[in-house]
This record gives C-alpha cells, structure tokens and sequence, in this order.
C-alpha cells in the first residue's frame, strides 16, 4: 500500500513538472507568435504604403503620357518637349524603377521569411518535444532507483526491528544495519 501511494505521488509529481514545462514553452512559443505576427503587420504595413506609392507614381506616369501624347496642344514641338521634360524628370524616373525593384524584394523577402520563420518555430518545437522525452525517461529511471531504495531501506528497517527483538548477544548486527541504511540514504539523496 505504502509502495502504490509513493507511486501515485511520484506520477502526480511527474505530471505536475510536466504540466509547468508545458506551460512555460507555451508562454515562450506563443511570444514568439506574437512577435512574429506583429513584424508580419508592419511588413503588411509598408507593403501597402508601397503599393500606395506605386500607385500614385503610375497616375502621374499616365498623366504624364497624357500630356506627352498631345491631349494639350502646344504651338511648337519644342514647348512640347520642354514640357514634358519639366514634367518627366530623369530623378522621377529613377525613382519610380527603385520603388518597383524594392516592392518586389520586399514580396519576396516576405514570402522567404515567413517560411524560413515557420520551420524554425518547427525545429524549436521538435526540439523541445525530444528535450521532454528524453527527461520524461530520465525521470522515470530516477523514480524507479528510488523506489528501489526505498525497497532496500523498508527491508533494513524490517530486519533491524527483528534483531531487536531478538536476544542481547545480536547486537552487534544493530550497527552494522544502521550503517548499511544510511549508505543507502546518502545513494538515494545524491
């Protein structure tokens, strides 16, 4: 009887411990989340402030080959020109081809992270699923040595009481047994 409550207080133990690690790698995983889903909101943000940009360069792109292609006349070819030279400005230009290039960095860098985030996140997990297991059977091991101990030390005490019934003479197995049991004590502490 004595053996089946140790047992059960070791498992509500072992379940105890088990639930706190959980706990606490639920905690740290779901601050992982969170910052990774705030980043995801801010590259969101820019990609949309991006998206705005381009789209306000492509009306002016548009307006611009508008007033280059003669929707407002001019008297001469070269007030034309010179027109649409004030208007297409080689810094515009410059400009308008940069932001292309970095939004479509910025959409495939993303899209890179987000998986190079989630596999991470996997391995992380793995590894502490397997960190788990090998301490779930290490402490499995330490809770049958105990019980073994325990076992030894029952067993002592059992046979230190019939020595004790027994005659005078035996005493000399008293001491003997009590170093015995407190060796086994020290094992069962260290």
């Amino acid at each position: 009887m004595n053996v089946v409550v140790v047992e059960l207080q070791s498992r509500l133990c072992e379940e105890s411990k088990k639930a706190d690690k959980m706990e606490f790698e639920y905690k740290r995983l779901k601050e992982k989340v969170d910052t990774l889903q705030k980043e995801k909101e801010r590259l969101r943000t820019e990609r949309d402030s991006l998206k705005e940009t381009i789209e306000e360069l492509r009306c002016v792109q548009v307006h611009q080959g508008q007033l280059t292609a003669g929707l407002i006349p001019m008297n001469s070819q070269e007030a034309s020109d010179s027109l649409a030279a004030e208007i297409i400005t080689p810094e515009i230009k410059e400009k308008l081809i940069r932001l292309q290039h970095e939004n479509k960095i910025l959409k495939l860098n993303q899209e890179g992270s987000d998986n190079e985030k989630i596999a991470l996140l996997q391995s992380l997990l793995e590894d502490a699923n397997r960190r788990e297991s090998e301490l779930e059977t290490e402490n499995r091991l330490a809770n049958q040595r105990i019980l073994e101990i325990q076992s030894q030390v029952e067993e002592l005490q059992k046979a230190l009481q019939d020595q004790g019934s027994r005659a005078e003479d035996c005493g000399n197995w008293k001491p003997l047994i009590c170093l015995k049991t407190m060796w086994i004590l020290r094992d069962m502490y260290e």
